[in-house]
């Protein structure tokens, strides 16, 4: 696990942040693969989403759905990849 004091997403610049609520925040992804590519980031230091209580795992997916909408709205795109890299061997590089 990424320790709490050098993880990048435990003091985001508050610039980068498009979209929140009260479990996360969504930003721009550094590295996109498309256009609107966006991280969905809990305001807890975890490493998987399952480590959350289900009621800030839903309030994510949540924010996810949100999310959709806003790009929905402002880019129009085709359809949607939506995943979660949960673990190194999945592909996550922030243990947040």
């Amino acid at each position: 696990m990424t320790e709490k004091n050098q993880c990048p997403f435990c003091e985001l610049d508050p610039e980068k942040v498009w979209c929140q609520s009260e479990h996360g925040r969504a930003i721009w992804d550094g590295f996109p693969i498309s256009k609107g590519h966006t991280l969905i980031i809990p305001r807890f230091h975890v490493s998987s989403l399952f480590d959350l209580e289900p009621e800030f795992q839903a309030s994510l997916w949540a924010l996810v759905a949100e999310v959709r909408t806003r790009l929905t709205d402002e880019l129009q795109p085709d359809g949607f990849n939506i995943g979660l890299n949960d673990g190194e061997a999945a592909g996550q590089t922030v243990m947040h």
